[in-house]
């Protein structure tokens, strides 16, 4: 009998009860993984962690009970509350490589424009096995509770449960811990619970805002001198940055029916050429722009972050600042929102007068799902006829963005592969999509070019990818063709210390790789050639600063000698002159790391004290 009592189904529903927040805080995990084998021994390798990642569940679950004062409506609001953010969290991971972090809640309408590009149907998270079954067992035991649950709690016990718990979730906040800059916030979540993680990570970003003892010129060690022009020249300085624009005759054991960027390969031998290491594999461009435009460093942000939606709150000086006082107009074409990242905001504070967005263009011509490269070349040429004296003109391109997997994508796509490689169908459909993609963005650089061939005023075109694209999942194609090693995981990619292979070298020279994109700098009047440098994205403004033979400011002269010990300079990637790669900065570079970081800090959240080295005097 006694067994009878306990096993009935009354005190059957009272235990399902309580074991909504364990089953709801198993799936955000699992979401958060994306691996069912450690979400399951993550409360052995971290009992701690996952004691208080639960509690924080009880004591939120048992608060909303308190409120609610129903068990089958509280135990639905916290599981339709928790499997939305694990569907969020999941498909952020599977999509972008990272689970929804507190600077994403900024940019949610960009999130949102992205995915509403996609169908229900590439969400694969929504569809994994494990996923699905959680949320339909969940969804059963709900269903139980409603049927057989009914019983109120009286006022006072209310009360005294409801500040408890509070009580819990105060002290629970209290264990959180501090992380640097330099900390991977997908593997602050993994460690400490995807809860606990994102405040964690909320708190770091929270801190960036922080006043700090800010270092004047006065204070570093080195030596800040301005760069002496090597001519008089004026040059309009036009920028094409092209949407996942990268060389895909570099991945191995594959034939394509045709050379699809025979225009960058013809240009490569009459311009200055080279490859940029980017802070962002198939995605986040702004991160790109911003490093580019500025010459701050992602380095010495939240890892994975985007600047323009988290760090830039005020007018900062930049290099289209610097153009400005040079008398030049500063202009931007991208078709595509206007409020996308933020730019509508962001590039006034950095210099850009004039954005010229798709809702500029009612004659835009789409090809895919976005307008054409076709068009957008048009309108960088119909925007600098329209421009009066020298112009800078960022350009970002929209056609060639993901997804690539969709079937006769490109109704005129032109390209075959071949392989000696196994290819699912999926794989070679986005490797034809995407070679359309980049020939069109080809056909669209020697348009621009070909047009600028023909203009006296002396101009400067700037081509370059923003970063190599996600082809199918993160990683997968270029594992298959053998373009990066199979040992090297999306968690040494995205997640930096916590990969596993992190101090490997082969795997560091992988990651670079997986980083580089192609760029150009055509000159449309006689200048000396020579062949270009490997650097990272935020020494390229200087870089293209000194290329054209420009007077250039202390702070941009500064990363032009730092760029020749240091050239690639990213988050858990290190390149020296000599080539030898490292995970952290060597020791004896720290005197440069010290002193960029805290110009930086200066600039995007102190008083700007070091702002004049950022302009001739």
């Amino acid at each position: 009998m006694e067994i009878k009592k306990i096993l009935s189904k009354y005190n059957c529903t009272k235990l399902l009860f309580f074991l909504i927040p364990i089953f709801s805080l198993f799936i955000i995990e699992f979401a958060t993984r994306g691996d069912f084998i450690s979400t399951v021994i993550w409360p052995v390798k971290a009992p701690l962690q996952f004691f208080l990642s639960l509690l924080l569940f009880l004591a939120a679950y048992i608060v909303l009970w308190a409120f609610i004062n129903n068990k089958g409506v509280t135990a639905l609001s916290f599981s339709v509350l928790c499997v939305l953010i694990a569907a969020i969290v999941g498909s952020k991971r599977e999509i972008l490589g990272v689970p929804l972090m507190p600077w994403d809640v900024m940019s949610s309408l960009n999130v949102a424009g992205l995915v509403g590009s996609m169908n229900l149907a590439q969400f694969n998270f929504l569809w994994n096995g494990i996923f699905v079954a959680s949320v339909l067992i969940l969804l059963a035991m709900v269903i139980g509770i409603f049927i057989y649950e009914k019983s109120a709690l009286n006022l006072t016990f209310r009360i005294v449960s409801s500040i408890f718990c509070a009580v819990i979730i105060a002290v629970v906040f209290q264990t959180l811990p501090s992380i640097g800059v330099e900390e991977s916030p997908t593997a602050t979540c993994e460690q400490n619970g995807y809860i606990r993680g994102f405040i964690i990570n909320a708190k770091l970003w929270a801190d960036m805002d922080e006043s700090s003892e800010v270092s004047s010129e006065s204070d570093f060690q080195y030596k800040f001198t301005a760069g002496q022009a090597a001519t008089e020249v004026k040059p309009n300085v036009i920028f094409i940055m092209s949407e996942a624009f990268w060389d895909a005759t570099l991945l191995p054991n594959v034939k394509f029916s045709e050379d699809p960027v025979p225009n960058l390969h013809a240009l490569q031998k009459e311009a200055v050429s080279g490859e940029m290491v980017s802070p962002t594999y198939g995605g986040l461009t702004c991160n790109v722009e911003f490093e580019i435009m500025t010459g701050l460093s992602l380095k010495y942000l939240p890892y994975q972050t985007t600047a323009y939606t988290t760090s830039i709150k005020k007018e900062i000086p930049s290099i289209p600042t610097y153009f400005k006082k040079l008398g030049y107009q500063t202009i931007s074409v991208h078709p595509y929102e206007k409020a996308f990242f933020k730019r509508s905001s962001i590039y006034p504070l950095i210099g850009i007068d004039k954005f010229v967005t798709q809702s500029d263009m009612p004659d835009a011509v789409k090809k895919g799902e976005y307008i054409s490269d076709d068009t957008f070349a048009d309108y960088i040429i119909s925007e600098y006829e329209k421009a009066e004296g020298p112009v800078f003109m960022y350009n970002i391109s929209m056609q060639n963005h993901w997804p690539y997997t969709t079937e006769n994508y490109y109704k005129d796509n032109k390209f075959k592969i071949q392989s000696t490689k196994s290819l699912d169908e999926e794989s070679i459909t986005a490797l034809q999509n995407y070679a359309q993609g980049i020939n069109d963005a080809d056909k669209s650089l020697k348009k621009v070019i070909d047009y600028f061939r023909t203009v006296k005023e002396p101009t400067v075109v700037v081509f370059l990818g923003d970063h190599l694209p996600a082809l199918t999942e993160q990683l997968g194609v270029y594992k298959k063709l053998g373009f990066i090693g199979e040992a090297v995981t999306d968690a040494d990619l995205f997640k930096g210390i916590e990969g596993t292979n992190i101090e490997n070298g082969k795997m560091l020279v992988d990651n670079q790789k997986i980083l580089k994109t192609p760029y150009l700098i055509w000159f449309n009047y006689k200048t000396d050639m020579k062949a270009g440098k490997t650097l990272s994205s935020n020494y390229m403004g200087a870089y293209i600063m000194s290329e054209i033979g420009m007077e250039i400011p202390p702070f941009y002269n500064f990363l032009l000698d730092y760029s020749g010990k240091v050239p690639v300079n990213r988050h858990f990637l290190s390149v020296l002159s000599n080539g030898i790669t490292y995970k952290d900065t060597p020791s004896k570079y720290k005197d440069y790391e010290y002193t960029y970081e805290k110009i930086q800090k200066d600039i995007l959240f102190g008083e700007q004290e070091n702002k004049e080295l950022f302009s001739i005097k």
